[in-house]
């Protein structure tokens, strides 16, 4: 019968020390912060006397045996073997290698190779090179961010950062102060020597050192928001442009002062600078898709803005209020007027609405289309739609499913430029 067990050799042990003390990222952050409890101790598989007293009759078992005591014999680190006494008699000794205990750190880097050195070494250095810049006197708290400041170990060393992208976190941590980025952008921020990238190739890395060192307060923290988005938070910079709208001078006469406008007639704009700067003209239309602004005829002391779809959350400026005319013009579907009834709510007051009324719908019943968005205008927001608005609303729900909504763009033109011009030029 053979030993149940294979005897462990020193190359098993090495492999088997190497997976789980280094290779485990958990464990090796315990070795490095000095919170590993020795010995660590690794049984190297005896087996029972009546196993050994069964495998006498084995020459593969007796072979196997020598081997194996000739291989710890060579093992180069003899004080780590802690042996037993066995009466086997199988080579004339009655000492037999029972585990390999691991008495302290220094032992166990003695067992693996020149590359996982390497890597504790490195940590080791980026750590007390860390904690000096960010002025923490227990180093230990950044093996925290062993795999974001070093590198992971699971299956074989992967580097995170190079060494000259630690040097410039070295360089960028000093520089980094509250409120240092008002009404810049974070690739905008005067950094001296840190490419414009830098902060958002490795956020993640720049927020935990900042929780960490108790620069940023985590428990005072908006929930729910990107690690990106907390640290421009912290440093006071505007969002990231996005949320693009479009803008159309409908006016020539506007166009022609470029100190005023630029030399532009169209160009978009991030919604949230719209919120804060007013368009040029006394009058305002927005449009809710893109294709329908290039519809629009020219209209005196006007601008239009379209293409934002849902997007109407520059419409809670301080601007707004002080255009002589405002005016809507969304899809005859459930999700046009749910659009048109936010943007009235952003907006705080009644803006009227162009074309989105029955008269537009019958007027148009073949150009109808089937609504598949599956949206219904709420009781709350049809609080904010007038009569002629519900009396659509209702009339598209009654309609058949496949002709229950009435894009922009399917209006004629020509009555879409009498509408618009009416609107805006009638005293």
């Amino acid at each position: 019968m053979p030993v149940k067990k294979e005897l462990l050799h020193p190359s098993d042990i090495i492999t088997a020390v190497r997976e789980k003390e280094f290779a485990d990222l958990r464990h090796l952050r315990e070795h490095l912060r000095g919170e590993r409890k020795y010995p660590l101790v690794f049984k190297l598989n005896l087996p029972k006397s009546s196993d050994v007293h069964e495998g006498l009759r084995n020459k593969s078992f007796i072979t196997g045996y020598t081997d194996f005591q000739l291989a710890w014999k060579k093992f180069p680190h003899q004080e780590m073997i802690r042996s037993c006494s066995r009466n086997w008699r199988l080579d004339g000794c009655d000492t037999v290698p029972e585990a390999l205990e691991i008495s302290c750190f220094g032992d166990l880097r003695k067992l693996l190779d020149a590359h996982q050195n390497r890597f504790i070494d490195l940590a080791v250095k980026r750590v007390e090179q860390l904690s000096r810049v960010a002025g923490v006197a227990e180093s230990a708290v950044f093996y925290a961010l062993l795999a974001q400041l070093v590198g992971t170990t699971g299956h074989g060393i992967e580097y995170s950062l190079s060494d000259r992208e630690f040097s410039d976190l070295l360089i960028l941590l000093p520089q980094l102060r509250a409120g240092m980025g008002r009404e810049l952008y974070l690739r905008s921020l005067p950094l001296i020597n840190i490419d414009t990238k830098y902060i958002e190739n490795h956020d993640k890395l720049i927020y935990d050192i900042l929780c960490i060192t108790g620069v940023l307060d985590v428990a005072a923290e908006v929930q729910g928001i990107t690690v990106r988005r907390k640290i421009e938070n912290f440093l006071g910079v505007e969002p990231h442009p996005d949320g693009f709208v479009s803008v159309v001078i409908l006016d020539p006469k506007l166009v022609g002062d470029p100190a005023v406008t630029g030399r532009y007639r169209i160009c978009m704009v991030p919604a949230a600078e719209l919120k804060k700067h007013a368009p040029v003209g006394s009058n305002l239309l927005v449009v809710e898709n893109k294709e329908s602004g290039y519809m629009l005829p020219e209209i005196p002391d006007t601008v239009a803005v379209f293409g934002g779809g849902k997007n109407v959350s520059w419409a809670d400026n301080d601007w707004i209020c002080t255009k002589r005319k405002v005016a809507y013009w969304g899809d005859l579907d459930q999700s046009g007027f749910k659009i048109l009834a936010q943007f009235r709510h952003k907006a705080g007051f009644q803006i009227p609405s162009l074309m989105m009324d029955p008269g537009t719908i019958e007027k148009h019943l073949e150009r109808m289309c089937m609504d598949d968005s599956g949206e219904t205008v709420e009781p709350a927001e049809m609080s904010l739609l007038t009569a002629d608005e519900k009396e659509a609303v209702r009339l598209l729900s009654s309609l058949e499913h496949s002709v229950n909504r009435l894009e922009q763009e399917k209006l004629n033109q020509d009555y879409v430029a009498e509408t618009v011009l009416k609107f805006f030029t009638e005293k």
